[in-house]
């Protein structure tokens, strides 16, 4: 084990190093590094669409260095918890172990890209390793306050499940009533930070943010339903297309709806009646998916990463069955938990092999060339400029919100946020500020979009292209004939 351990480590900082940061993942970082007291930091992550935890310990980092390489770092250190606990802790046979090392969510998702979602993880089997051993003490509540504060909404959802599964398995004999007023205190005190967060959130009405988190949850829309109602089995088996822009898709997406759905709905029945000795484990599945595929719909989310709470729900529902550590390979309990752990894998391999031969962000590229340019470089939208301004470390003029900074403000200006309204309204805008800017020295435009036709005193500088994230491309223009880098 401490081989294998120390080999896929290995592979984990090679990933970790390779990868190009993004928008998600330094957005929050300088918040976090330009706020010189947490109060400040707290009244800035207002506006953001996830709970503070992550930025607090991201501004506890950022004091001891200014570099955005400190995000990586702190992941792998995540990381190498995380390995360790499953290895060392989970009740499943080693080669279960390995397989769930391998797959989609910890090969590639939550242990490559920088954001808390590892978290969400980590801290999901934790909480199953004290309800599969009726460890419900002040341990077991602050596993429960973290998910809440570091995972937002799906973080709630896991830790909705998991006080669920524990009141089943405590709600007979007068034995447990010591648990019982245990596992009511966790739930008091998960719901206490909920409504914390929810203080601490006053999110714009045209942008999610952590006020998602409860109101929408039970919130079915008929528009939308159907392809929420899909991502199930898409968590089971996460395979993403083989092209170079694989983040976010997968191959069952091209099959036809119904058929998808319906695949969904079988799998979730077979891992239900799989789980059918234990109730406990049955409710902390069903809770999962039943709430993971609510906010889906209510958010008209699919990404990967939010799809990935459906599987650590059901990891976390083996996790505390009690003959899990028993059952004989061949029977129906383990088949089904091979199965599920094993259609993990080629979507893991897929996700790595592309990301190793091509950049997830342009960001860092455009940091090398922005970077040195004397000048004002104004740039649009400002949430895509946030990773570039960083890499390069100088602020931008970022023209959505009409000011010069490091990272995104999310306010009532930031209403064009999709790409309908690129060349409708951040195109013009953010021509209309470099234009003005070019009257008084050399002024450079940064865009994450190319100009559909040819501006007058426009020059296209560099292209930076070939992102897996196409939103992270960028395309850099002179204005009114200021030198172009080399």
């Amino acid at each position: 084990m401490v081989v294998f351990t120390a080999g896929y480590l290995a592979l984990s900082a090679a990933k970790i190093a390779h990868h190009q940061m993004w928008r998600d993942e330094l957005q929050p970082w300088s918040l976090a590094r330009s706020s010189s007291s947490l109060g400040q930091l707290i009244s800035r992550v207002r506006y953001e669409q996830h709970s503070p935890g992550w930025y607090v310990l991201l501004w506890v980092v950022s004091r001891f260095t200014s570099s955005p390489e400190a995000v990586q770092v702190l992941l792998f250190v995540l990381v190498v918890v995380t390995v360790i606990y499953v290895v060392w802790v989970a009740p499943f046979p080693l080669p279960l172990r390995f397989c769930l090392l391998f797959g989609y969510f910890l090969l590639f998702e939550y242990s490559t890209i920088g954001r808390p979602y590892i978290l969400n993880f980590l801290l999901g089997v934790i909480g199953a390793e004290f309800v599969r051993r009726r460890r419900f003490s002040g341990w077991f509540a602050l596993t429960l306050v973290g998910l809440v504060l570091f995972d937002d909404a799906f973080g709630t959802i896991i830790a909705i499940a998991l006080i669920s599964a524990s009141f089943v398995r405590v709600s007979r004999g007068p034995a447990h009533q010591v648990e019982r007023r245990q596992v009511v205190g966790a739930a008091v005190s998960t719901v206490l930070a909920q409504v914390l967060v929810l203080a601490l959130s006053k999110a714009p009405a045209n942008y999610g943010g952590p006020t998602l988190q409860l109101a929408h949850l039970f919130h079915l829309s008929s528009i939308q339903g159907h392809r929420a109602l899909e991502q199930p089995f898409n968590a089971f088996f996460p395979l993403p297309n083989s092209d170079v822009q694989f983040w976010n898709t997968f191959v069952v997406d091209n099959l036809a709806s119904g058929l998808v759905i319906l695949l969904s709905l079988a799998a979730v029945a077979v891992i239900t009646w799989a789980l059918r000795s234990d109730r406990s484990a049955q409710v902390l599945w069903l809770v999962t998916v039943v709430m993971t595929v609510a906010f889906l719909d209510a958010g008209n989310e699919t990404s990967s990463r939010f799809v990935g709470t459906i599987f650590v729900g059901v990891v976390a529902a083996f996790w505390i069955h009690p003959d899990v550590r028993l059952a004989r390979p061949q029977s129906a309990l383990m088949v089904i938990l091979t199965v599920v752990l094993v259609l993990q894998i080629p979507g893991g391999i897929v996700a790595v092999t592309i990301s190793a031969s091509h950049p997830f962000s342009q960001a860092e590229n455009a940091a090398a060339v922005v970077r040195d340019l004397r000048g004002t470089v104004v740039a649009s939208p400002d949430y895509s400029a946030t990773p570039v301004s960083v890499y390069a470390n100088r602020p931008l003029y970022l023209a959505q919100t009409g000011r010069l900074g490091t990272y995104t403000v999310w306010n009532n200006k930031m209403i064009c946020i999709r790409t309908q309204c690129l060349y409708s309204v951040l195109a013009p805008q953010a021509i209309t500020h470099a234009m003005s800017f070019a009257r008084a020295g050399p002024t450079y435009l940064l865009l994450d979009f190319p100009l559909q036709n040819r501006v007058p005193r426009t020059t296209l500088c560099r292209a930076f292209t070939g992102a897996i994230d196409p939103t992270e491309d960028y395309w850099l223009y002179s204005v009114d004939h200021a030198p172009c880098p080399a």
